[in-house]
């Protein structure tokens, strides 16, 4: 019999007595879980998303903390507009061919190699329509 550390549902933890196989089992889940994670963090970062722990509302006013998502649907509403106004605003800006290749790679996370198979043209040219779409919308929005 071997000894583990086992955290209960109700979120105590307590060392408990398990066979061997049981705690075979136990350290594979873990290795399991860990690796989940990790792929789960690296798809997060491939997407731009924050890869910080998870935490609940709850955990966060625990803490003193008031989530920063407006809990006020008009508010939200009015921010997915404004923010539907801005991307409008920063395609008007870019030429058809930049356009297309912004949406492409930013949009729908199609890599460079496939946008410029899908369009025959060079990798070269799908990075120079990025490149030139990226200072268009850096001059014009970050001065």
């Amino acid at each position: 019999m071997e000894k583990v550390l086992y955290q209960f549902a109700d979120g105590h933890t307590e060392e408990i007595e398990v066979s061997d196989e049981v705690k075979l089992a136990l350290e594979q889940l873990d290795a399991q879980e860990k690796n989940y994670k990790a792929k789960v963090k690296k798809q997060k970062q491939r997407a731009g998303l924050s890869t910080k722990a998870d935490v609940s509302l709850e955990q966060l006013r625990e803490v003193g903390q008031e989530p920063l998502v407006d809990a006020n649907p008009l508010n939200r509403i009015l921010q997915e507009e404004q923010a539907q106004e801005l991307s409008q605003k920063i395609m008007g800006l870019l030429t058809d061919k930049q356009r297309e290749v912004y949406i492409l790679h930013h949009i729908k996370g199609i890599r460079k190699v496939k946008i410029a198979k899908m369009l025959n043209v060079s990798e070269k040219a799908v990075r120079k329509r990025l490149i030139a779409a990226y200072n268009k919308i850096f001059k014009n929005f970050l001065k």
